[in-house]
């Protein structure tokens, strides 16, 4: 009846239908719907209980049928009944409810009734009963079976063949995940015979059709070796019955590798039951092992031994097993009688295919022999690496095959005694490995890593052999025999070139090598002839070599026995020293430290390095080598003087005198008074005393003696308790003794001088250059003078007490000619110098036009419009501007070496940012400065002393910057451009990425056009030159770099100490190299040099770059400052030298605000030698 309504009608009808059922289910007898409901599907109108009908994705079905299965043709329901419906629970409600009239997500196992006889029986599923039960079959029978048509046609007629690997392998992992909750109950029913209604329990066809089809994806190898020694190797995916493949247990695979066939697809878990129903197998037995290794080893002629190919690591797998389970009479008869010994041969090459789709490495192929045939223990490999050689000396040993060396054999007691039981000969003896460590010493002239490995090997295998068990009950005996091998083994070193040592060289024991075991006494002798370190390993080779899989493990304490019983001594045992110093006097400030750093350490130590199992108790080891006594009495003195003598015990004339800073003595600190204030270097050797010569404690400590002193002197707003608990230091029971130090003897404070009178003030101020105006008419201070603050001199000439006084009344006072000229300088001239205020410079007059360095008198002048000194003191710039011209900042400052001003603050907070913003004003050929004349004429200025400098032209302070501030500020000149004209500045710019500076100048002569020419008779400057154009990469800024709060320092000491500053600067381009090395698997690995201490390297960074056709290395100078402007730093000659060989190699790496974690900044330059012969990057000499 129901083909004669419209479509529309019976959509309208389960629509209606499903309204009321929601609204109340008792309306409607779901079962007797289902069994008349018609469905719209791709199909036409169907029935679900007749007909398989599957949802769609539209309708919530996880399965999508089509594309997953092509093979079959599904039946689908139509998506009109959920038409332009974005709700997903209503599309959940039409779900449950056609779910409920018959439709399904997933494959249909429906009931049927199937009747069988002799003839159609052989047609069925159930064929192979007939010769198990025939009678049941003559007579007839039913079956009530449970039958799927999706798995019957997908697996034996499905309609896409080239896909069929990819859909059986979802089929099985689709059955896999709900077989236990829909389909488990599916697999057994009954058969009925007819004639006596008798029953017999048998599998339904849905069932059969899974375990009997050959549907199962699998992966088949095959490896051989051909006519012509080549290994070839092949995998092919096939379809197999489900009984003949391993499921891939990692226990199954390493026994028999890839010899069976496994499953290749991925079950829900490991004890899936759809695996078990299917019959895979899951393990495998001693005789399944057995029959495998005696198939491997069949021969098709007896004397030609059959050739298996593997891999190492799986024939050490199947014979650890074999040593495992069997007993000592299988093991005797299995070796005794079969040839089923593994013994790898030499082939030509490897025909694999594609590697990377490979999953069994097959490696290398061997012939299968008998115990007569082999000889078991060379665990180095060596005998047979240098086979040639023992040929000619042995030709028994050369001739015999080596097993452990081909198997990569580690040290293993099981398999050991495996061998040894099936009375396999096990290994050469001592003397045999003596003779060939002379045959391996003897074949190069020079020690190759490669070779050292071998010693080291030969050495570790001789202290093995010589070992005896201090429980040995045969103690006594077995030291008699190593006794004589021991004297034939030295008999056999005699004379002979055997020990490699650390010159890469070789050496007999009479020249009486030695084990470096001091690396400071290494340092000191390592140039001496007639010292010779013995080189034991080198550790990037040696992380190499134990990578390996497979390769012999050297025993350090074995090889170490070998060494000693050559009676090669430590450096330490023979080494004495005596500390040379002058006539010392107490420290005090030194000691005071001290008192205030010992108990901190020892929480730091008591917290991090106390326990027994945390580095062997480094505190507790202090305690017992008498640390709380010493340091009772320990004194803190510094002298003018201070070396150590190092010599040989027995031989004197093998001695070293070397220049300490700071040295502990019995009692006695003793520091050279050049290093009292060299915190850094203090800490360094307070850490290098209480590590105990752990690495690892030594950096620690040093890290936290840093942030420790920053507290200490309160150059941190940290208080000492959040520093110890962030070093997780701040406990320390009250039972443990505390560690002092004696309090400092301080000497008794000099008197101060009496205040001299203030004069007497009046309202007119005469200033130097009279920019101050009358009190009553012009500016005033802001700032009133204290009262009763005595005014002192505080350097020459003096300067302004950083106060704004009250102008004082103009004086008539006689102006005198001075006899003496140039006039005489103060005392203390040169310290007086150093601390003059930003606004003052010392000028050095000349003769004009007079090129030579001529002694004159000595000017200190301030600028017109300047402000004095104390109005300065307390102003505040922005990004680090000054209102001083940075041309004249040389002037101002004395410059050290390190490239420092000899006045570094400006106030109590900034530091003055000298030879930040300095622009190089100096004549190419004769390195003399050109200072423009204003309202005086001032001669140029020499310099003594030379500071070389690196100007880069894409720096991100540029000179145009520097001319616009001193415009804006009053300043008193301006750099000239050639035409007479000034610059017009840029605008500075600090986005990340490159940016392209031009560094030539613009024309713009009406800027300024009051500004005098400048003076070009020296030439014209050398910014003024047009440079090439440069590209400045930044890498990173704040939100990119992290810097590292152990060392920032306060703005009060923030230039004091140079070092700090660049080991943090260090310390963020380490962490940056790190986060590159993680994020870009391009670099392979990143060492820092100095990251213990420096080295004095012309780089700091070393840094491995892998390209898809070479690999090389890149070397990284960082270069650090405070300044976020600073154009120019300091390069040395090896450096530059270094740059022009390494070319491209060699980076620049340049941190701006290297102390302000918002402003940070990292900068780039590639191929430092390139830009510089490309006058994109200058070198400045600084005179």
């Amino acid at each position: 009846m129901w083909k004669t309504k419209s479509r529309e009608a019976l959509i309208s009808y389960l629509v209606y239908i499903k309204d009321q059922t929601e609204k109340n289910s008792s309306l409607v007898n779901m079962d007797e719907l289902a069994n008349v409901a018609i469905v719209m599907t791709n199909q036409g109108e169907k029935n679900p209980q007749k007909d398989n009908v599957h949802f769609t994705p539209v309708y919530g079905n996880k399965y999508n049928l089509v594309q997953t299965f092509p093979g079959y043709e599904w039946l689908l329901l139509d998506s009109v009944y959920i038409q332009n419906m974005a709700n997903n629970t209503e599309k959940q409600k039409w779900h449950k409810f056609f779910s409920r009239l018959g439709v399904t997500d997933f494959i249909t196992v429906r009931p049927v009734h199937v009747e069988l006889d002799s003839e159609s029986v052989k047609e069925s599923a159930w064929s192979s009963l007939e010769q198990l039960y025939p009678e049941d079959f003559s007579q007839g029978c039913v079956i009530e079976d449970y039958s799927c048509d999706e798995i019957r046609d997908l697996l034996k007629s499905n309609k896409c063949p080239q896909k069929y690997e990819l859909q059986m392998k979802s089929l099985c992992e689709c059955l896999d995940q709900v077989w236990d909750t829909q389909f488990v109950r599916y697999t057994k029913t009954k058969l009925i015979r007819k004639d006596n209604k008798q029953e017999r329990d048998v599998e339904s066809s849905f069932c059969i059709w899974l375990k009997t089809c050959d549907w199962l994806p699998a992966i088949e190898v095959k490896a051989e070796v051909s006519s012509n020694d080549i290994i070839k190797y092949t995998e092919e995916i096939c379809h197999m019955k489900p009984s003949a493949l391993y499921y891939p247990f990692p226990d199954i695979v390493k026994l028999l590798y890839y010899t069976v066939t496994y499953v290749d697809v991925n079950f829900s878990t490991d004890k899936s039951t759809f695996a078990k129903f299917l019959g895979l197998k899951f393990e495998v037995s001693l005789d399944d092992l057995i029959n495998s290794l005696k198939k491997w080893g069949q021969r098709s002629d007896a004397d030609t031994p059959s050739r298996f190919p593997t891999s190492h690591q799986h024939i050490m797998s199947f014979y650890n097993h074999l040593s495992e389970n069997l007993t000592k009479k299988q093991i005797q008869d299995l070796l005794d009688k079969e040839p089923v010994i593994f013994v790898p041969v030499m082939t030509r090459g490897y025909d694999k295919g594609d590697l990377f789709k490979q999953k069994f490495d097959v490696d290398v192929a061997g012939q299968m022999l008998c115990r007569q045939e082999v000889w078991w223990e060379d665990k180095t490999g060596l005998f047979q690496k240098y086979q040639e050689i023992l040929t000619e000396i042995h030709a028994d040993i050369g001739n015999k095959k080596i097993l452990s060396s081909y198997l990569k054999y580690s040290v293993s007691s099981g398999l050991r005694e495996f061998f040894k039981t099936g009375r396999i000969q096990m290994c050469p003896d001592v003397e045999e490995y003596a003779e060939l460590l002379v045959h391996v010493a003897s074949a190069q002239n020079r020690v190759e890593s490669e070779t050292l490995q071998d010693v080291m090997k030969i050495l570790s295998m001789i202290g093995e052999l010589m070992y005896i068990d201090e429980n040995d009950p045969e103690k006594d005996t077995k030291q008699l025999v190593c006794d004589s091998k021991k004297k034939k083994i030295l008999n056999i070193f005699k004379g002979q070139n055997i020990i490699p040592t650390k010159r890469k060289t070789w050496t007999s024991l009479e020249n009486k090598p030695l084990m470096a075991d001091s690396k400071e006494y290494e340092n000191i002798f390592e140039n001496h002839e007639k010292v010779h370190f013995v080189l034991v390993e080198e550790q990037v080779q040696r992380r190499k070599y134990t990578s390996e899989g497979g390769s012999y493990k050297i025993n350090t304490e074995a090889m170490m026995s070998v060494i000693r019983m050559c009676e090669i001594e430590d450096l330490s045992a023979i080494v004495e020293e005596q500390i040379i110093f002058d006539m010392y006097i107490p420290c005090p400030k030194l000691q005071a430290y001290m008192v205030q750093c010992v108990p901190l350490l020892q929480k730091f130590l008591y917290n991090n390095y106390g326990s027994v199992y945390n580095y062997g108790s480094i505190y507790q080891n202090l305690i017992a080598a008498g640390i709380v006594e010493t340091l009772a009495k320990l004194r803190c003195v510094e002298t003018n003087k201070l070396e150590v003598k190092y010599w040989f015990k027995h031989d004197q004339d093998i001695y070293a005198i070397r220049p300490e800073n700071c040295t502990l003595k019995n009692e006695e600190f003793i520091f050279h008074k050049d290093s009292v204030e060299s915190y850094g270097e203090i800490n360094k050797v307070i850490a290098r005393v209480f590590s105990n010569n752990d690495s690892g404690c030594f950096r620690e400590l040093r890290n936290f003696l840093t942030d420790v002193h920053s507290c200490i002197l309160g150059q941190t707003h940290e208080t000492i308790d959040r520093c110890l608990n962030r070093y997780n230091a701040g406990y320390m029971p009250d039972a443990e003794v505390v560690w002092s130090v004696p309090a400092p003897v301080l000497p008794e404070p000099e008197p101060e001088p009496e205040p001299e009178p203030e004069p007497e003030h009046v309202g007119e101020a005469v200033m130097e250059e009279g920019n101050i105006k009358d009190k009553e008419g012009g500016e005033q201070g802001e700032n009133k003078p204290k009262e009763q603050e005595p005014n002192q001199m505080r350097a020459w000439p003096p300067m302004s007490d950083g106060k704004t006084h009250a102008p004082r009344a103009k004086m008539n006072r006689e102006n005198k000619e001075s006899k003496v000229w140039p006039p005489p300088k103060a005392p203390d001239y040169m310290k007086s110098v150093k601390d003059l205020p930003s606004g003052v410079r010392v000028m050095e007059d000349r003769p004009e036009g007079d090129q030579q360095s001529s002694e004159y008198g000595t000017q200190i002048y301030r600028r017109p419009g300047q402000e004095q000194y104390g109005e300065s003191e307390h102003q505040e710039y922005e990004d680090g501007q000054m209102p001083v011209s940075a041309l004249d900042r040389r002037a101002q400052h004395p410059i050290y070496q390190d490239g420092r001003s000899s006045y570094p603050f400006q106030d109590g907070n900034r530091p003055i940012p000298f030879l930040e913003e300095i622009t190089p004003n100096m004549d190419q050929d004769r390195g003399q400065t050109l200072h423009p004349k204003g309202d005086g004429e001032h001669p140029s200025t020499s310099y003594q002393g030379s500071v070389p400098l690196v100007e880069h032209a894409g720096s991100h302070g540029n000179r145009e910057d520097n001319q616009n501030r001193q415009h804006q500020e009053g300043a008193y000149y301006s750099t000239p451009r050639r035409d007479g004209g000034v610059p017009i500045p840029e605008q500075d710019g600090s986005s990340l990425g490159k940016r392209r500076r031009e560094s030539g100048g613009s024309d713009s002569s009406q800027t300024q056009p009051s500004a005098k020419k400048p003076d070009l008779r020296l030439g014209m400057p050398v910014w003024e030159q047009e440079l090439g154009e440069y590209e400045e990469e930044e890498l990173a800024s704040s939100a990119g770099l992290k810097l590292p709060t152990s060392l920032l320092m306060p703005s009060s000491d923030k230039i004091s100490e140079m070092p700090e500053i660049g080991r943090l600067g260090e310390l963020t381009v380490y962490q940056y190299l790190l986060n590159e090395m993680d994020q870009n698997p391009t670099v392979t690995f990143v060492n820092w040099c100095n990251e213990d201490e420096e080295l004095g390297q012309p780089y700091d960074f070393e840094v491995g770059v892998v390209t898809e056709d070479k690999e090389f290395t890149v070397y990284i100078e960082v270069k650090s400052t405070l300044s976020s402007t600073k154009e120019i730093f300091e390069i040395s000659y090896p450096q530059i030298k270094f740059a022009q060989e390494n070319k491209d190699k060699f980076h620049v790496y340049r941190i701006f605000n290297a102390d302000n974690p918002d402003k940070v900044r990292l900068v780039r330059i590639q191929n430092l030698a390139e830009k510089i012969n490309a006058k994109q990057v200058r070198l400045c000499l600084l005179i």
